[in-house]
């Protein structure tokens, strides 16, 4: 498979959209489910704020709530003993669609950590 758009190495993230004209036609295309948005939004968030203080409030076990996500093929040596370091217990591992010919380094990837919670950001 190949790469569907630009990436940015550097934050894992795509690149940002440059082209102006393909960004106001996409917005334009799309004018009816952002107005839908907007009328959704401006009748629920009112309500939502009257009806705050009658919600009853979850607590949340930080040892369960915090995680760290990582690119496996970026030093991986080097990231395994970071999260051991950081003595982190959920890792969300990042894996491009596209680079499935790199199963095995990631399979190595997680048997280095496996007393880790694992959970999978897969990008499409």
């Amino acid at each position: 498979m190949k790469t569907p758009f630009k990436w940015d190495i550097y934050s894992d993230q795509p690149h940002q959209l440059k082209d102006k004209n393909f960004k106001s036609t996409m917005r334009k295309k799309e004018l009816k489910s952002l107005i839908k948005t907007y009328l959704i939004g401006a009748i629920t968030i009112p309500i939502s704020l009257v009806s705050m203080p009658f919600v009853k409030r979850k607590e949340i076990n930080s040892s369960d709530f915090f995680s760290i996500g990582v690119d496996f093929q970026r030093s991986a040596t080097q990231t395994v003993a970071l999260i051991e370091e950081l003595e982190v217990e959920r890792v969300l591992i990042r894996f491009k669609l596209w680079e499935m010919d790199s199963l095995e380094e990631l399979k190595e990837f997680i048997l280095k950590i496996k007393d880790k919670k694992i959970e999978k950001i897969s990008k499409i």
